[in-house]
């Protein structure tokens, strides 16, 4: 009977600690699943706020793509208008020429016609 009961008592006793293990298995599960949910969610958090990174760069992108456009639109502008004026001037020159070539054929005629009249 006492063997009985030392063997009852061991029996008990790995029983007892069996489910200490398999509580303490449990708690560990339920931690890892903690964890994993928790890094899952922190993952889920940094993919979240690098998207909306990525979308503020493109966005930004974007906008410097718009503005270089515009820029060289404007550079283009300014490159045509200053071709013109250029090609402006020309003109008003050639015109200043020419009227000056007409102004001192007129005074050739002019002088030539006086000392035609003296001779």
């Amino acid at each position: 009977q006492e063997l009985a009961a030392e063997e009852q008592s061991r029996l008990d006793a790995q029983r007892a600690e069996r489910e200490l293990l398999e509580k303490e298995a449990d708690r560990l599960e339920q931690e890892r699943i903690r964890l994993s949910s928790a890094r899952l969610d922190r993952e889920r958090s940094e993919c979240q706020r690098l998207e909306r990174e990525w979308e503020r760069l493109e966005e930004e992108r974007q906008i410097h793509v718009r503005e270089r456009e515009a820029q060289d639109k404007i550079r283009i502008q300014l490159q045509l208008e200053r071709e013109e004026m250029l090609q402006a001037r020309e003109r008003i020159q050639v015109e200043e020429r020419h009227s000056e070539m007409d102004r001192l054929e007129a005074r050739q005629r002019e002088l030539d016609e006086r000392a035609t009249r003296l001779e």
